[in-house]
């Protein structure tokens, strides 16, 4: 069984356009889909907690569209909809709710860590052709990158590019999995999970600025103990 797990890491920040004020976007998604996998974790009232078994796994992929190979340790139902079955116990409202007027604006800001790595080559995978590894200095494979085009590997290969940190993950294998996570570097998944069954990695964009305004051309993963032994620059971001 595959499962993949992401941390927050930044604090993402949007503008009223009526007030120029700065606000908070809630992260509430994180402690929902959290509940999921820990059995002590408090549950909002109505919420009832079920242990997922090999027959229960099964009705979570037809129900509610649960790919099998990340099936949660729990699932969860709700005394008021009783015929229905939840990944997450998020908030079920008591009526309505009324139209927020708030206008924001296009752009996020947050503060985080940046670093410049290399392209590789393309990667194979059978399903995205816009795929390419990451290279450090030293020319090894440290991560990947989905670019938001398929280049010609001739025109990005060995030039740097600028890379922030967005939130960290994790991935985790049984030890019959032959299989990878899919969008890691083959390598690096192995090679982990031999020695401690588990990936680590700072999930990326890969930015081109213009006019102060970061724009976003690629995103990805880099192993973590690679990331945490690069010159890691403070920068605060406009992202559009």
């Amino acid at each position: 069984m595959q499962r993949n797990t992401v941390y927050p890491l930044l604090d993402w920040l949007r503008t009223d356009i009526k007030t120029g004020g700065l606000y908070r976007i809630s992260n509430s998604y994180y402690r929902f889909r959290q509940a999921a996998y820990v059995k002590d974790d408090p549950l909002m009232e109505s919420w009832l907690r079920i242990p997922v078994t090999k027959g229960s796994k099964q009705i979570l992929y037809n129900t509610v569209n649960c790919r099998g190979a990340c099936v949660p340790d729990f699932y969860f139902c709700h005394k008021d909809i009783s015929d229905q079955t939840f990944l997450h116990p998020i908030p079920i409202p008591k009526r309505l709710f009324v139209p927020r007027t708030e206008s924001w604006g296009q752009c996020l800001y947050f503060h985080t860590r940046e670093c410049r790595l290399r392209f590789g080559l393309p990667v194979s995978t059978g399903w995205f052709d816009n795929k390419v590894y990451l290279h450090d200095a030293n020319g090894c494979v440290v991560g990947l990158l989905a670019l938001n085009e398929a280049p010609e590997p001739t025109t990005v290969f060995g030039l740097e590019c600028e890379l922030i940190a967005i939130s960290k993950g994790a991935s985790w294998h049984s030890a019959e999995e032959k299989g990878v996570t899919r969008g890691t570097p083959i390598e690096l998944v192995h090679n982990q999970l031999l020695i401690r069954g588990c990936y680590e990695y700072y999930n990326v964009l890969w930015i081109v600025w213009e006019n102060r305004i970061a724009y976003r051309n690629g995103v990805g993963r880099v192993w973590k103990p690679i990331w945490e032994s690069q010159n890691l620059v403070e920068v605060d971001v406009t992202l559009g």
